[in-house]
């Protein structure tokens, strides 16, 4: 078995970093009497004399990132600071609208949920049409578990796509 682990991980090393499974084994493996920087800068050297086309691959420059002490690139950040602000912006939004901290953050997020439960409604309509139509054609026990399954997913995304809207008019409207 550890045999076993021992490939899994070169194998994984070798996935990861885009060289070849013999530098891989020995990044993951060093031999007792080499010192690990060395076997990851012979790793580095690999992973350079891979490039082909004039192309960097993403493990150049994921290892690039780390040896400059940068994750993450500094558009990245910029634009994750943007989309947060702007995530923050709505919720203060409808913490104002609804007048109360609780009720802005439960409208925030049924509005999230309700955008959201579209693309999953759809793609689960469409799993269990499969069920029901193909699948069911050979095995009539998926025809009715796509049926059900449907029935339970439409009825799910109606209740997401109505809840913000009753949630509006019993806060802001009863509410006053």
């Amino acid at each position: 078995m550890k045999k076993f682990a021992k490939i899994i991980l070169i194998t994984f090393v070798a996935t990861i970093l885009g060289i070849s499974q013999v530098a891989a084994a020995e990044i993951a493996m060093p031999q007792a009497n080499e010192n690990i920087d060395s076997t990851i800068a012979r790793g580095t050297t690999e992973m350079v004399n891979n490039v082909k086309d004039g192309t960097v691959s993403a493990a150049n420059t994921v290892q690039n990132a780390i040896t400059n002490g940068e994750i993450i690139g500094s558009k990245t950040k910029s634009q994750l600071v943007e989309q947060k602000e702007a995530q923050l912006k709505t919720i203060e939004d409808y913490k104002a609208i609804y007048g109360n901290s609780t009720y802005g953050i439960i409208a925030y997020i049924l509005n999230i949920v309700r955008i959201y439960s579209i693309p999953l409604g759809f793609l689960g309509i469409a799993v269990s049409a499969i069920y029901q139509f193909v699948i069911g054609n050979r095995h009539l026990e998926n025809q009715r578990k796509g049926f059900n399954s449907m029935i339970a997913i439409v009825t799910l995304f109606i209740i997401c796509q109505v809840l913000p809207l009753l949630f509006a008019i019993i806060v802001k409207g009863w509410r006053g």
